[in-house]
């Protein structure tokens, strides 16, 4: 739907009046915030023209309004202009990005907190698959008399881990021999081209040699499908209990739920590139978790490969600045990915 230029400047005074006091906007604020040339009846006439079109909402009868969802949208996509980062967020951004990009998991894990603490909302770092990457190695250990921890160590970086519990009691000798058996079989192999052969032939080993991980191979096929795939690092989840527009406790807690389910938060990377955009307004595209709130993602390539950045937030929020602030960051990591350190190469956002 579009909209003239002078709905258009007022939808949009509506919008920052409301993000900035997240109180409903009435004539008198949106003149206050422009020169119009326009009397407040007119105001009020073109505001209920934008509530009749779904771009407003009225929460009380003598109040002023408020922007839907579809009002957020249409701001979004056709109103909002870019914003570029101070020379000192940048720095306060680099500052804090800084790591070491000799290990994957740990790097990603540490932009999705960083990403939290510097939008004050949920991140979600969305990693490629590297699916001709080598497994480097298998290391494994003993925890207890029952329980196994095994790791697998990529050259792309990517690391994953496991808990094995047994039903025979297992010894140190057992763990030397499993780790034996993997490293043996597996490692040196594009993770594309472990098939349910090759896994057969491990378990087919495990169990001559090792009775007590005769079910092992199961769970390594399931760290290798999920090293197949996007792989997820989520920072901030707990700040989605502050958001202040969140008056409902329950629907704080499902947003908080679905951002610990890793198979939920696949399936919404895979919406986010599916739906081709950058902001998803309101859990419009078939998420009924994250009605009422935005997910804002900036996508970067990683290993030539499409991966993704994004925040959950909530709807009113400083939609400029957190594009800025999301895509500077995915600059910076691109820049540590290509161990160029913390120059500041990336975008002037």
């Amino acid at each position: 739907m579009s909209l003239n230029d002078r709905k258009k400047r007022i939808l949009k005074a509506i919008i920052n009046a409301y993000i900035e006091t997240g109180e409903p906007v009435g004539s008198k604020t949106v003149l206050s915030r422009e020169n119009f040339g326009l009397s407040a009846a007119t105001v009020r006439n073109e505001m209920s023209d934008l509530e009749n079109e779904g771009f407003l909402i009225q929460p009380h009868t003598s109040a002023g309004r408020v922007p839907s969802p579809s009002g957020f949208r249409f701001y979004v996509e056709n109103v909002l202009t870019e914003r570029k980062l101070s020379e000192s967020e940048r720095a306060a951004i680099r500052d804090k990005i800084a790591a070491d990009c000799n290990r994957l998991d740990r790097f990603m894990h540490r932009v999705a907190s960083v990403t939290a603490e510097i939008t004050g909302c949920a991140a979600l770092s969305f990693i490629p698959a590297i699916r001709d990457s080598r497994i480097l190695m298998f290391e494994t250990a003993l925890v207890n008399r029952y329980v196994t921890a095994v790791v697998v160590i990529c050259e792309s970086g990517a690391v994953k881990s496991a808990v094995y519990r047994s039903e025979q009691e297992v010894t140190a000798k057992d763990v030397v021999t499993l780790s034996k058996i993997l490293n043996v079989n597996l490692t040196g192999i594009p993770l594309s081209e472990i098939g349910q052969i090759r896994i057969m032939l491990v378990k087919a080993e495990l169990t001559r040699h090792c009775p007590a991980f005769g079910r092992l191979s199961d769970v390594i096929r399931d760290m290798i499908a999920e090293l197949l795939e996007y792989d997820v690092a989520v920072g901030g989840e707990g700040k989605v209990f502050s958001f202040a527009d969140f008056q409902d406790i329950e629907k704080a807690r499902r947003i908080y739920a679905l951002l610990q389910s890793k198979e939920e938060l696949l399936r919404l990377g895979r919406l986010i590139e599916s739906s081709r955009q950058n902001v998803i307004i309101g859990g419009d595209e078939g998420l009924g978790q994250l009605d009422g709130v935005s997910i804002l993602a900036s996508p970067y390539l990683f290993g030539g490969r499409r991966a993704m950045l994004a925040a959950v937030a909530p709807l009113r929020i400083n939609y400029a600045r957190m594009i800025s602030s999301l895509e500077y960051i995915t600059s910076l990591i691109t820049n540590y990915m290509n161990c160029e350190g913390g120059s500041d190469g990336a975008r002037d956002r």
